[in-house]
């Protein structure tokens, strides 16, 4: 057995002798039975994570408060709990020579204690310096099974829904499963080209040459991602240097791993992925057609390329696009993601539930002959309720913003304001429109009041509770604590009796219901919608035999299946609109019945939902 390994199962042992041993009084464990149980249930995969996480730290030294927080997250506890256990761990691999522990003052004369990997362990070579703490969150390279929650608790910061997973408030499994089936490929030939690049500005100074390194691991072969739920239902794949939810760098480093033949319909598709990379996702299906086709020549030509990458919107994505398309001309075959996005997806799931016909056009629901672009249309109305003398004004102020906050044009302040206000926010819009705060409201009132009406009814049902949860229509709860922030004071009993082990505060929810939390409920409720809305779309896509590759109210599938990709989300936002979806959660809310018929724009219409569902052309996700 080499030194890592023995370094490796001393720090087991002991972990296991002192949760073994420790009986502490001021312990905030419920139980020592409880701190047994965990240990005891430790798999393997688990200390390895532990080690390696405990490995990669950079040499100078991390905070231990933040590095206890992100060991463990156990099932059924809060976070206190998790940061004790998490600074146990530490305080064993401290006393197996991994650690060394130092108590330094920041700038302000407070003190603090660094971690800092074992400098002999280091020059030995058996401990590395540059990586990022969540390196170990790898892909996979056999599909995931999720036959057991519990079996994915340990471990995972953000999944308090599966902690609380029994059996009357249930998790939607199979679809975590489907995902986790689907296998990737990684373009090795675009990560040497972009790594290789002396521009860092496109986001590529984050990755370094480890990334290429464990990309080499995966470039003969497919890997498949773990996927998990938040407590509002939305789903997110893990990983770090490779994840489908990175930024446009990283997927612009991932396709499908099986080539697929590509249609008539399929190549359309393609054609149009690279005028959405481009930037004409506003403009109509025959414009993007018609662009493509007429810059096809250009775009083949290696030596021209770059002068549309320049003027590109997603520079990385277009360039992507582009090559993944000469190979479909090469081999008939393509590999691509093609990625479909929703259109403002909060306003245009409340549009169809209060029935408001008006917003839904706005939202592309309705409609298929123009590609309306919501935001747009509310800078536009902005404008128009301004007097005309102001408008200047209006212009340089949006201008002066916009450059502020590093966004293309000035109609992003409003699409950033329309966002945000979405979310129960008012204090960012204020900031970002400031005097013409105002107008902005009436702009939104006017073309969107079903939706704003239907929030602001949200907002007064809130009643202050420990948490709030209900069940969507397939079977899936949604858990959402609503509790105040208290500091706590974390005391952990050294091993190593040299130095004087740190305590500590945090700042985390106790059970103690929040008055104030009243914003919050219309945000998560929304946000179990879309999350409804993505897993039912992945379920009958599931059915159809079709791989997706979701990222919220986006989803990526092979070229030729798109137009069956937005069938189903047609057919799932005309669900919505005929069932009382909404009215069955806010039941379950406030614990008595809720009619939401005074908040709808108009009565149920068999037409409307059958235009909803028969919109083939429409821009609803596009």
């Amino acid at each position: 057995m080499d030194k890592l390994e023995i370094i490796k199962t001393n720090m087991y042992e002991a972990l296991a002798s002192y949760v073994l041993e420790y009986t502490s009084s001021k312990s905030r464990w419920t139980t020592r039975d409880e701190q047994v149980s965990v240990i005891e249930a430790m798999p393997e995969y688990l200390v390895e994570r532990v080690f390696r996480a405990i490995s990669t730290l950079s040499i100078e030294g991390n905070v231990l408060q933040s590095i206890a927080g992100m060991i463990f997250t156990s099932k059924d506890k809060s976070i206190i709990w998790d940061i004790q256990l998490g600074a146990l761990v530490l305080a064993v691999c401290q006393h197996c020579g991994l650690y060394d522990i130092n108590r330094v003052a920041n700038d302000k004369g407070s003190m603090s204690y660094l971690v800092k990997p074992n400098a002999d362990l280091v020059e030995e070579g058996l401990l590395e310096t540059d990586l990022p703490l969540d390196y170990d969150l790898r892909p996979s390279i056999v599909p995931l099974e999720y036959s057991d929650p519990s079996e994915h608790i340990l471990g995972h910061k953000s999944n308090a829904l599966m902690a609380r997973s029994n059996g009357s408030n249930t998790i939607n499994l199979d679809v975590l499963e489907y995902l986790s089936s689907v296998g990737y490929g990684l373009d090795m030939e675009f990560i040497e080209s972009t790594l290789d690049n002396t521009n860092r500005s496109e986001g590529v100074s984050k990755f370094n040459a480890k990334l290429r390194d464990m990309a080499k691991e995966y470039s003969t072969r497919p890997f498949y991602f773990e996927w998990n739920y938040d407590k509002r239902g939305r789903i997110y794949s893990k990983g770090y240097l490779i994840n489908v939810q990175a930024n446009e760098y990283g997927k612009a480093l991932l396709r499908f791993y099986q080539p697929r033949e590509v249609n008539t319909r399929g190549n359309e598709w393609l054609l149009i992925d690279i005028a959405n990379a481009y930037g004409l996702d506003k403009s109509n299906w025959e414009t993007r057609l018609h662009w493509t086709k007429d810059n096809l020549e250009t775009m083949l030509d290696d030596t021209k390329l770059g002068e549309l990458v320049k003027t590109a919107s997603d520079k990385l994505l277009f360039k992507q696009a582009v090559k993944e398309y000469k190979y479909y001309l090469q081999t008939g075959k393509s590999r691509q993601i093609v990625r479909l996005d929703a259109t403002a997806s909060g306003y245009q799931l409340m549009s169809v539930i209060t029935r408001d016909e008006k917003a839904m056009e706005m939202l592309n629901v309705l409609g298929n002959i123009k590609r309306q672009d919501f935001y747009s249309l509310v800078y536009d109305r902005v404008r128009e309720l301004v007097q005309p003398r102001d408008r200047d004004d209006l212009d340089v102020w949006l201008e002066a913003k916009a450059k502020e906050l590093d966004l293309p044009k000035p109609r992003d302040v409003i699409k950033a304001s329309i966002m945000t206000s979405g979310y129960n926010s008012v204090a960012t819009p204020k900031t970002m429109l400031g005097n013409y705060y105002g107008v902005f409201e009436q702009a939104i009132e006017e073309l969107a009041s079903g939706p704003i009406r239907l929030k602001e009814y949200i907002n007064s049902l809130y009643e202050p509770r420990l948490y709030h949860s209900w069940k969507l229509p397939d079977g899936h709860w949604a858990y959402v604590p609503s509790l105040v922030t208290k500091t706590h004071k974390i005391e952990v009993k050294e091993l190593d009796k040299s130095i004087k082990y740190p305590s500590f505060n945090i700042r985390c929810e106790d059970n103690e219901a929040s008055k104030d939390n009243w914003r919050s409920l219309a945000v998560n409720i929304v946000h179990s919608l879309d999350a409804w809305v993505c897993r039912q779309v992945i379920t009958m896509l599931r059915e159809r035999g079709i791989v997706v590759s979701p990222i919220h109210d986006s989803f990526g599938v092979y070229a030729n299946d798109c137009d069956e990709l937005r069938k189903c989300y047609r057919y799932t936002l005309a669900r919505l609109y005929k069932e009382p979806i909404l009215e069955s959660i806010l039941t379950q809310v406030t614990d008595k019945p809720i009619d939401i018929k005074e908040f709808m724009k108009g009565e149920y219409s068999e037409d409307i939902y059958n235009a909803i569902r028969s919109n083939e052309q429409g821009y609803y996700i596009c």
